[in-house]
């Protein structure tokens, strides 16, 4: 290749690589992207987090619990109280302290109760408001006026969508200072109780964190329109007390003990466990019958281990061990029916067993002598005339 090519060749290699980077330049656009990570501290078991964190930034008091009474912040006149359980978990005591301290100026914000659902129900916390059944609508919600920065740094007035799946009812003698609601049912509703108000809500949804989740000042409005119409929205639950006292958000107050937990949703399990233990007992127990346990059964491993023993001593020549042993079993039985004739010796001995036993002498001495080594038939005449005692005793 000649050194004119090498140049043309360079040349169109150094303008290919100019195309692609002035088209990579043209093309792409470096962008900044916030990428969600994971909740971690409070904000995993704590549902009301980011409203705890959008009061502080308000320079508000907050205080964010599990319990609804704690003695290190105790319910002053001008604190509200937002409790994300279900009211008719709470305790007569717990509800008459509520509605004590809304009487003496306290605000009170609670979802209407979930066990008005199917039935009427009394909930001591809401008793003589008026309060009635919780419904549920589909595709019916609430239009909610917001106000939103756009780019160009003026203000812009929205609707949004609120409350789209939840409704209670209200009586007709119920005499609420607010009510928001539509064709569907009551969204929300407020209460003149004493020097203070108790708000019913449908549904606190809107007040946990995903709900909540503050928009970039960049995006679009209309991707984060639910997240500013359900802040404003929690924000007109909270403006009576406004600026005033502290904020208590209780997310986990109707948590039961563990044992009525079990009680009311797991009684089925429980009484099948117990018919499973109940039935095992009774078969592991110990049976009614005589004191001393029954003798165990005749294994066959043993047997043939103690044939095996007896031929091994047999055929070594130690025939006489297995006679001795056979007299000694003999002779202790003798000793538990007749001590007299078990202590005796020779052919006293022989006589009075005779009388016994009504076997002849002369064989019962024969068979308490040891048998002649290595003569196999005295052995076995010895043992048996030895069984044939053992069973006559």
């Amino acid at each position: 290749m000649t050194r004119g090519r090498q140049i043309i060749f360079g040349l169109v290699a150094v303008a290919a690589i100019g195309l692609v980077a002035a088209w990579f330049l043209q093309s792409f656009e470096r962008k900044a992207i916030d990428l969600p990570l994971p909740p971690k501290g409070e904000a995993v078991y704590n549902p009301l987090y980011a409203l705890k964190v959008a009061l502080q930034r308000e320079r508000q008091r907050v205080h964010s619990r599990p319990h609804l009474f704690d003695d290190k912040h105790p319910l002053q006149a001008g604190d509200t109280v937002l409790i994300l359980a279900d009211p008719a978990r709470l305790s007569r005591r717990e509800s008459d302290a509520l509605r004590a301290h809304v009487a003496r100026g306290g605000h009170l914000v609670v979802q209407v109760p979930m066990t008005m659902l199917d039935e009427e129900r009394r909930v001591p916390l809401l008793d003589g408001f008026g309060v009635g059944m919780h419904t549920f609508v589909d595709d019916v919600c609430l239009r909610v006026r917001t106000v939103l920065k756009a780019k160009k740094d003026h203000e812009k007035k929205n609707a949004e969508n609120v409350m789209c799946m939840d409704r209670f009812a209200l009586a007709k003698a119920s005499t609420p200072t607010l009510v928001w609601g539509d064709a569907e049912g009551v969204a929300f509703a407020r209460f003149a109780h004493g020097q203070g108000t108790l708000d019913v809500v449908a549904s606190l949804d809107g007040a946990r964190t995903p709900q909540l989740t503050r928009a970039n000042a960049d995006a679009n409005a209309n991707a984060n329109a639910n997240a500013n119409a359900n802040a404003a929205f929690v924000r007109q639950w909270l403006q009576p007390n406004w600026g005033r006292g502290t904020f208590h958000l209780i997310y986990a107050s109707d948590m039961p003990s563990l044992w009525r937990l079990l009680a009311e949703n797991a009684w089925r399990v429980l009484v099948a466990l117990a018919l499973c233990i109940a039935a095992w007992l009774w078969m592991r127990m110990q049976r009614f019958g005589p004191r001393l346990p029954s003798p165990p059964d005749a294994r066959r491993s043993l047997l043939e281990h103690v044939q095996a023993t007896g031929d091994h001593l047999y055929r070594y020549g130690r025939a006489h061990l297995l006679h001795s042993a056979l007299r000694a079993h003999v002779l202790a039985r003798l000793r538990r029916k007749d001590a007299i004739a078990a202590a005796l010796e020779g052919q006293a001995q022989a006589d009075l067993l005779a009388q016994r036993t009504g076997l002849p002498a002369a064989d019962i001495a024969d068979a308490l002598r040891s048998p002649r080594p290595f003569d196999a038939k005295d052995f076995r005449y010895r043992i048996a005339r030895l069984i044939a005692l053992g069973r006559h005793t």
